[in-house]
């Protein structure tokens, strides 16, 4: 599976070395869940800020950061 291959091992690299990501396009319900369809579950980029905001990430302004950054 393409998230558990490429996405999942990219993003815990960049959570150990406590990496900031900065946002393509600030988040709406349009870019979280395919056409904008909740039921459907997440997207890939949904998946990918749900997974860092798990790990201690949140929005700051046009960035993904560390909460202690």
């Amino acid at each position: 599976m393409f998230w558990n291959t490429y996405n999942k091992p990219f993003l815990d690299e960049a959570i150990r070395k406590g990496n900031s990501f900065k946002l393509i396009d600030i988040p709406t319900v349009n870019m979280i869940y395919p056409h904008g369809d909740v039921s459907k579950g997440f997207n890939f980029y949904g998946r990918e800020l749900e997974y860092l905001m798990k790990h201690g990430y949140e929005v700051k302004g046009d960035m993904m950061v560390p909460k202690s950054k």
